[in-house]
């Protein structure tokens, strides 16, 4: 018997505010833009890791090396802040949010576990870790977005009351034909204590 493979990523959960202010930077920039396929609310998190498809067993795995940097780390506090593009706005694939706040703390966070991953046989990720909350993603690619960057005047850059992250997520997602639907699979405090 086959076993079922699960599609799964690790991230932060955002709060609700936060999640209402990216609803309205996506609702400014739809009535001057099209092309884009936004991201639901609630698929909005800040991702450090994607794993794709993976066994249950995996799963087990790689709980165990989330649950041991998780609980040697402290919470953090980010800002929102700037609306970018990757590779760049003048040609994105991507519209995000970024980040300001603990930062170092956060890739560092992250380096330790995907160098853990990695040498428990994980594939390593081969972009270096960029935090960003995704907004949109460029139906066809590879073309300029014209009046893109006059949308965002005003809202480019901004900052928001900070908000604390004190918890990773590792998440299933299911695909379905109008988003992907993201199911908590396990949770992991920082410093290890339960909330």
């Amino acid at each position: 018997m086959n076993e079922k493979l699960i599609r799964t990523f690790l991230a932060a959960e955002l709060p609700s505010d936060k999640k209402e202010h990216m609803i309205r930077i996506q609702e400014h920039m739809k009535r001057k833009l099209a092309g884009f396929r936004w991201v639901r609310p609630e698929g909005i998190h800040l991702t450090l890791k994607f794993f794709g498809y993976i066994g249950t067993a995996d799963i087990v795995r790689i709980e165990e090396i989330i649950r041991r940097h998780t609980e040697k780390a402290s919470p953090m506090a980010f800002m929102l802040s700037e609306v970018g593009g990757f590779p760049s706005l003048t040609h994105p694939r991507v519209i995000w949010v970024g980040l300001e706040g603990d930062i170092e703390h956060l890739r560092q966070l992250q380096k330790n576990i995907e160098t853990d991953l990695g040498n428990k046989g994980f594939p390593r990720e081969k972009k270096k870790f960029s935090p960003h909350l995704t907004l949109a993603r460029v139906k066809s690619p590879g073309g300029k977005i014209d009046g893109l960057e006059d949308s965002l005047k005003g809202i480019r850059k901004f900052r928001t009351r900070s908000f604390n992250v004190a918890e990773l997520v590792l998440f299933k997602s299911d695909l379905a034909p109008d988003g992907a639907v993201h199911t908590a699979l396990a949770r992991f405090p920082m410093g290890g204590t339960s909330r």
